[in-house]
């Protein structure tokens, strides 16, 4: 991640496009100097990916949003496309919480779990309180930079957030959020189950080569 013209970009050179905290210089320069070491490490699973806002010291006390903070929209953007709802899971939801834990007692590094399932991850920074809707209306904004027509991101964007959460095989979700060390941010992650992102797959019906896409869309 890097910094130009006073905005935030991705490593691909697509800007964020929501509001950041105002934070001073040197912090914000500390947090994308953190930013970009977490982010130049390679993803080993294509649904494992992570989104990084713009960061200054965490704060204490996990705190989850409830159910249908995380679901709704989630199911809204899938069903703009035709798929059918996801359903929320204990297990799941057990698994986000254990990834939150840890990365709220290592100062909200910004890491996957690397474990079985997709993974999508959210930091927002300190100075305002981000909710289960932020998280997944900052992944969700990336369909406009999605393709169909050639199952591909578009030049120079990131996609990855918002296909993992319309992928049509995904059936079940579990999220949960942490407000992290010293200072009030927040770390979002959401597990996916079946994981989506699999490369040479579409994410729903109408994309690229859709062959093989199972039959999993609404009525």
């Amino acid at each position: 991640m890097t910094r130009k013209d006073n905005r935030l970009y991705t490593t691909n050179g697509s800007r964020l496009r929501y509001k950041m905290s105002t934070i001073s210089r040197n912090n914000a320069k500390k947090a994308l100097d953190r930013c970009q070491a977490e982010m130049a490490a390679p993803l080993t699973y294509g649904s494992m990916l992570l989104l990084c806002l713009g960061v200054l010291r965490l704060t204490h006390a996990a705190h989850n949003s409830s159910h249908d903070h995380f679901l709704k929209p989630h199911n809204g953007a899938r069903s703009e496309v035709g798929v059918r709802k996801l359903s929320w899971n204990g297990t799941l939801a057990a698994y986000a919480r254990r990834h939150a834990e840890r990365r709220r007692l290592d100062g909200c590094k910004m890491a996957h779990s690397r474990g079985p399932y997709g993974e999508n991850v959210f930091w927002g920074s300190a100075g305002r309180r981000w909710t289960a809707a932020d998280a997944v209306e900052a992944w969700v904004d990336e369909r406009s930079d999605y393709d169909c027509a050639r199952n591909a991101c578009k030049r120079k964007r990131a996609c990855g957030h918002y296909t993992q959460v319309v992928w049509a095989r995904t059936k079940r979700l579990g999220c949960a959020s942490a407000t992290c060390d010293d200072g009030g941010g927040t770390f979002v992650v959401c597990s996916y189950d079946p994981p989506g992102n699999v490369r040479g797959e579409a994410p729903y019906r109408g994309c690229g080569n859709d062959q093989g896409i199972a039959a999993v869309y609404a009525v």
